[in-house]
């Protein structure tokens, strides 16, 4: 408390060096959870800031519980300005899950990353009518991917899609994965495992209406060249998001590169007859 109130850059330091232990510690004590929770570091969407700092700006701390999770969203977040903690590491959302049992007048919300487009801006009338049809193919592409599309508005401009998955349907798909790779006597307990679970939820693509690229692809008529873009544009989300690809999604992967070099192949030679 001392080096609180004399040499802040002290305690920094202590903790910087313990940082593992001081967590346990609070984890497992009230009386240490309320002497150091203020001063404890996490890392955010608009970068490292301690839990105070954190309150001092933002009256309830929004997290995710998975570094995963993080890492898919982070960018798009720090981008509209919207401040998201990354619960991921150790005793970092236990720490965070038990400030209003201490604190009740501090709250703590756990965000779903498939909420995340809800706070995008919404297309205009025209602009709903212009996407409709690129919309209703993607819809039928990705279907079979478990996959619905979207189309909004937001920051960064640069990037072109946001693939984002609930919960559930992330549980869905990594148990699809796993039983891609398990042996006979392990693929019929995932069997029964899936079985068990609700309905398969749907993931979303949400098409960012800002990106140059999207708006083009919005007045491409070729609907081979419409549907390689739109498959690949699936693949670069799911790897900027780093989710590991199915093996549908590895086939997707390689036959769309192969699709997209025979279509630039075919243009120039027409151009050239």
């Amino acid at each position: 408390m001392n080096l609180a109130r004399n040499d802040r850059q002290r305690l920094d330091q202590l903790i910087d060096l313990h940082f593992l232990a001081i967590k346990s510690l609070a984890v497992e004590s009230d009386e240490f959870y309320k002497l150091f929770i203020d001063y404890l570091p996490f890392q955010t969407s608009l970068g490292q800031m301690t839990l105070g700092e954190y309150l001092k700006q933002h009256p309830t701390v929004k997290y995710v519980r998975s570094v995963d999770e993080f890492r898919q969203v982070a960018g798009v977040a720090a981008a509209q300005d919207f401040c998201l903690v990354n619960g991921g590491y150790v005793h970092d959302t236990s720490l965070l899950e038990k400030l209003p049992e201490i604190f009740p007048d501090r709250q703590v919300e756990p965000i779903d990353v498939s909420e995340l487009t809800d706070s995008f801006e919404e297309l205009t009338v025209d602009e709903h009518d212009q996407v409709f049809d690129l919309l209703r193919t993607a819809d039928q592409i990705l279907r079979r991917y478990g996959c619905q599309t979207e189309v909004r508005k937001f920051q960064p401009e640069q990037l072109p899609t946001l693939y984002t998955i609930s919960s559930e349907a992330g549980f869905q798909r990594n148990l699809e994965r796993t039983r891609e790779q398990a042996d006979d006597l392990w693929s019929g307990i995932l069997d029964g495992l899936a079985a068990s679970r609700t309905p398969l939820a749907t993931a979303q693509l949400c098409l960012n209406y800002r990106n140059r690229l999207i708006r083009r692809l919005v007045d491409v008529k070729d609907k081979p060249l419409v549907r390689k873009a739109i498959e690949m544009l699936y693949v670069q989300a799911l790897l900027l998001g780093h989710y590991p690809l199915r093996s549908e999604e590895l086939k997707l992967m390689g036959d769309g590169l192969l699709g997209m070099i025979e279509l630039v192949i075919d243009g120039r030679e027409k151009e050239r007859e």
